[in-house]
């Protein structure tokens, strides 16, 4: 491939030597490149070669595609660091869930236990309350039983030592 790209050039050479061109015109030619610039080409010499816009397109699309790979790889890597975060914050919440609804339990209990030691000691209380009034009235009784009253207990003035049972039931002598 290489000889055949050297014969035809020493084939345009010899073509342009025929049509009168001298070899230093067919070397400045040979040094001339050519560039496209606003949508044409041009030809222009090798040192002008910076000039070619299409390199410049191709470069800025080769810089392009470098910096969207270089934006596709750090989208992919906040991807990973919020997934990452996100399963983190989620076990995070599950782990509070299950201790809140663990401390409602236990409070829950905490609750019916105080409700039942109120209700107790209020059943106390009352048990109390209700035994000291009947103490009371038992020792009365006896007291009672020594000494009569002379105080009158119903409207009609007859106190309890009055009372007999014969008087009661009339049983025919009296």
């Amino acid at each position: 491939m290489v000889e055949f790209n050297q014969n035809t050039n020493f084939q345009i050479e010899q073509d342009l030597l025929n049509c009168g061109l001298t070899a230093e015109s067919i070397n400045s030619i040979r040094d001339t490149t050519v560039i496209t610039r606003n949508g044409s080409q041009h030809v222009v010499p090798g040192t002008q070669n910076y000039l070619d816009q299409s390199r410049e397109e191709t470069n800025s699309t080769i810089e392009t595609a470098t910096q969207n790979s270089n934006l596709a790889i750090r989208l992919s890597e906040q991807q990973q660091m919020f997934a990452r975060h996100k399963q983190y914050s989620d076990n995070r919440i599950t782990t509070l869930e299950r201790n809140l609804s663990s401390t409602m339990e236990q409070l829950k209990e905490l609750h019916n236990a105080i409700a039942t030691i109120k209700s107790n000691q209020q059943a106390q209380q009352r048990v109390v309350t209700n035994s000291s009034p009947q103490e009371e009235i038992q020792p009365q009784a006896t007291t009672q039983q020594k000494a009569p009253e002379n105080k009158s207990i119903d409207r009609n003035g007859i106190s309890p030592v009055d009372v007999k049972v014969e008087s009661i039931f009339y049983c025919g002598e009296r």
